[in-house]
């Protein structure tokens, strides 16, 4: 028993004692004291936090969506995923066991919004009740459902195909994710990466897919595209790889060091046979800032399920130990880092990554496009002119050099290009790119 809950107990023990002692003395009516007693333990029970616990994993169990009869209790010793290294089965256990909780999660969050509510006065509410306001929750609990309901497809797919059991989720016995913060933002990837409809101008790589390939053409020729090896590291759900290895280059790797990335990406191609309602979700029902109405706020993206090409191929690594499983088969190799370089907790790192993985081919490009927005702590903070200065001492030649609030990727452009951003949203995050193609 931990400390909170046994001070808890002790101290309505102590109370209610006392509170019986006193009642039983002054009142004629000797069952009102033992029912009120009663009624203030049992108000102490779910305040306690082993039955929160206890509530939070039947909640994890009920709403997982996995039917246990898929699952073997143990697993075969020469399984898929008993042959990984220890820290991507880590990895790909935590991120179905975030999937799972992510409803639990979100929930709370939900009846925390309706605790909040009750706080305001009596015509407070009422005035927001008539507004829609508690409708607009009821249909926000709806499709985080909803949401769940994909997110076990997305389980049940990864189970399958690594041959996971029961006894390899003790690998993390001590997993806490009381947030789904990591599962929130890679929903909301899905917009970015794999919304088919570009009718509405709601597909944000096309800007970027655009200038990859552009530089791609200018230097590689179409007949040295087969010995051409493409890599892309921090791929996200991975339509940029997708994008390029339908073009013909001979290898193409996605590398993602997100396990839960990794396995969404991984599920676009299981080619799942579901109701189209199961692979919907809606990316936009975690928060009700910056939304003009309930149908911006509740709109949904239709996951498409793709043949995977079959000269693309899906890491789950960290850039900085990536190796290339051939690099004797290309002639020619391309590095591609969009949205990337600023995530590194040491750019120098990245760096050295690149051109280490270069040095078997005989020619190398360097593909970047991105902005410079570093993260909480990095070791080192690049502006565009050190950036160029390190790429020559390096051995880089640069070829094409770009500031899009100068020069953007296509005419009549503003040259601001956003991420993960819902473009229906009074609120608009966007990006001036730095981008360049570089020969070594």
């Amino acid at each position: 028993m931990n400390v909170h809950d046994r001070d808890l107990i002790l101290s309505t023990l102590f109370g209610t004692s006392i509170l019986y002692l006193t009642l039983s003395a002054l009142s004629s009516n000797k069952l009102f004291p033992l029912l009120l007693v009663v009624f203030i333990a049992g108000n102490m029970i779910p305040r306690l936090r082993s039955f929160e616990s206890l509530i939070g994993k039947l909640r994890s169990s009920t709403n997982s969506g996995i039917n246990a009869a898929i699952i073997p209790t143990t697993s075969k010793p020469n399984s898929v995923f008993r042959q990984l290294p220890y820290q991507k089965r880590e990895e790909i256990i935590s991120a179905i066991k975030s999937l799972q909780l992510y409803a639990t999660n979100n929930m709370k969050s939900a009846d925390r919004r309706r605790r909040l509510f009750k706080m305001m006065s009596w015509r407070q509410q009422n005035l927001c009740k008539q507004a829609g306001y508690l409708e607009k929750l009821d249909i926000m609990d709806v499709l985080l459902k909803k949401n769940q309901l994909f997110l076990n497809e997305v389980v049940e797919s990864s189970i399958n195909a690594y041959e996971i059991s029961f006894s390899d989720f003790d690998i993390i016995k001590n997993f806490v994710d009381s947030s789904s913060y990591r599962v929130i933002e890679s929903l909301t990837h899905f917009n970015r990466d794999w919304n088919m409809d570009q009718s509405h101008d709601e597909f944000e790589l096309g800007p970027v897919i655009k200038f990859i390939e552009t530089q791609l053409s200018q230097v590689i020729p179409n007949a040295d595209k087969p010995n051409t090896c493409i890599v892309v590291p921090g791929s996200g759900l991975g339509r940029i790889p997708y994008e390029l290895a339908r073009k013909g280059y001979g290898q193409v790797h996605s590398v993602e060091f997100s396990g839960l990335m990794y396995l969404f990406n991984q599920f676009v191609y299981s080619n799942k046979e579901s109701s189209l309602a199961n692979l919907e979700v809606y990316p936009y029902v975690h928060t009700n800032s910056n939304f003009e109405s309930i149908a911006d706020q509740s709109r949904s993206i239709l996951i498409p399920q793709l043949q995977q090409p079959t000269n693309l191929s899906m890491h789950l690594e960290d850039f900085n130990t990536f190796e290339l499983p051939d690099p004797g088969q290309c002639k020619n190799v391309v590095i591609v880092t969009a949205f990337f370089i600023d995530t590194a907790e040491n750019l120098m790192d990245y760096l050295d990554s690149i051109n280490s993985l270069v040095k078997p081919f005989r020619n190398s490009y360097w593909i970047n496009i991105g902005p410079l927005k570093y993260g909480s702590a990095p070791k080192v903070e690049l502006n565009m002119d050190e950036l160029a200065h390190l790429r020559t001492a390096l051995g880089w030649t640069d070829l094409t050099t770009i500031n899009t609030l100068k020069q953007p990727i296509s005419e009549g452009e503003n040259g601001l290009y956003s991420y993960a951003t819902d473009k229906h949203s009074l609120w608009q995050g966007y990006y001036g790119l730095t981008g360049w193609c570089s020969k070594k």
